[in-house]
């Protein structure tokens, strides 16, 4: 249910609250799939007080993600 609702956010996460919405949807399913705390790595770190900006590489994280 949790990638279900995943699949639902935009490909470009550009709002903090939405991301942490986001990031909060994989928490049920981050144990099953080892390398997604690795994946994700990029996308909190722009939960950071001064984040880099969003980039191809954050976007294509986000479409590896739905799939």
């Amino acid at each position: 249910r949790s990638i279900e609702f995943a699949s639902k956010f935009p490909e470009q996460i550009l709002d903090k609250v939405q991301l942490q919405r986001f990031l909060g949807s994989l928490n049920y399913v981050i144990e099953f799939y080892t390398s997604l705390s690795k994946l994700c790595k990029p996308l909190y770190d722009r939960l950071k007080k001064n984040p880099q900006p969003w980039t191809n590489n954050h976007t294509d994280i986000i479409t590896q993600i739905k799939k």
